[in-house]
């Protein structure tokens, strides 16, 4: 199937570039536009709202794919759209003994940094990128057994 291909091509590598580059928001971005883009695959008008008021992390998966494609993005009546920019996409440094952070960014203890979100620095960005991909995984599962 055409999906399983575009996961082992082009969302897999996308998700393991950003782990080996934890704090780089282009990776964050680049991950995001990947994962999002997998709906594509599906009946994308059908199943992207259902898919954004069932999934928190593919809700924020899509916030982020659009901001950066379109720079802002969202409706502040819209729980899982809220207004978000490309800018509101930022990195966390680490912080741990002998290295400090950035205060009120960085997690204490925290050797690797990530990225978050600017309006809501306890999310982390990879977390909810593999966790939208995972959903989607298991949508097309579902979607090929209801199909048998």
């Amino acid at each position: 199937m055409e999906i399983e291909r575009y996961f082992e091509q082009i969302v897999d590598p996308s998700i393991a570039d950003f782990e080996a580059n934890p704090t780089s928001v282009r990776h964050a971005f680049l991950a995001a536009v990947a994962v999002f883009h997998a709906i594509d695959y599906l009946d994308a008008d059908r199943l992207r709202k259902k898919f954004r008021e069932n999934n928190a992390d593919f809700a924020l998966v899509d916030r982020i794919a659009h901001a950066f494609k379109h720079v802002h993005t969202g409706h502040p009546a819209d729980r899982n759209n809220q207004p978000l920019s490309a800018e509101g996409v930022i990195a966390r440094p680490p912080a741990y003994y002998g290295v400090s952070g950035a205060w009120d960014l960085s997690r204490w203890n925290d050797p690797i940094g990530g990225v978050t979100l600017d309006g809501d620095r306890q999310l982390d960005i990879l977390s909810a990128i593999k966790g939208a991909a995972e959903f989607l995984r298991l949508q097309i599962e579902t979607d090929r057994s209801a199909g048998s």
